[in-house]
């Protein structure tokens, strides 16, 4: 999103443009300076996201992309706030919108529910402003609440979230790469992304690969 915008990225979850074109290159290119730089912890590939954030606590990262689900537990291993930062993703090129991802987590009612009338009842109340408060309050999930006009927790970094999705956000809003794309190519995708991080000259054996299943899955 920040190479080529977010209508791009939306076409490309789609199906509409192919891995080999020249713009997807150019966001691979950006994504190799920071691997050559030696932008990234050794072997990241073998940890989770929970696994990585003692390179965080210890000092030994400076800077992590996650969402704000991650603060809960840098301030349980002993982060104070005042050793805490949030910052938007920098722009790569000026005048670009900023395209975000936020993904949002949703409630379903079965295909088999029997009371459907009572499941639609606990959506309207489940997705009210009030019960969003209270849900994604400080006591409770410490997250960003879906209604617009729930009230948003006291917190510094949640602010600064809310902030940042409602008045920086102008390019668009995503969700994570395997809620945006088919189930079968995120899976390829983020293989052939992992594959990139650790064997960067790959990159032309990937995109091709991830070329020829577009073809097939999309069809």
């Amino acid at each position: 999103m920040r190479t080529n915008g977010f209508d791009f990225h939306m076409q490309l979850a789609r199906g509409e443009v192919e891995w080999t074109d020249s713009r997807v290159r150019d966001t691979f290119a950006n994504w190799r300076r920071l691997i050559d730089m030696g932008g990234f912890v050794a072997d990241h590939q073998n940890y989770s996201w929970q696994e990585a954030l003692p390179f965080i606590v210890n000092g030994e990262a400076t800077a992590y992309l996650i969402g704000n689900f991650a603060v809960p537990h840098l301030r349980e291993a002993g982060l104070t706030d005042d050793q805490i930062d949030f910052y938007q993703f920098p722009a790569i090129h000026e005048g670009m919108p900023m395209g975000e991802d936020a993904p949002t987590d949703t409630f379903h009612i079965s295909s088999g529910a029997t009371n459907v009338a009572a499941a639609q009842e606990f959506l309207r109340f489940v997705t009210s402003a009030e019960v969003q408060g209270r849900i994604n309050g400080p006591d409770g999930l410490g997250q960003l609440p879906i209604n617009a006009n729930a009230s948003v927790a006291d917190d510094e970094f949640i602010q600064q979230g809310f902030e940042m999705l409602s008045q920086n956000a102008t390019g668009g809003i995503a969700q994570f790469f395997d809620r945006d794309f088919p189930a079968e190519m995120a899976a390829l995708g983020m293989e052939g992304l992992q594959e990139f991080m650790v064997i960067p000259d790959n990159l032309d054996d990937i995109l091709n690969r991830l070329e020829s299943a577009r073809q097939r899955i999309y069809e």
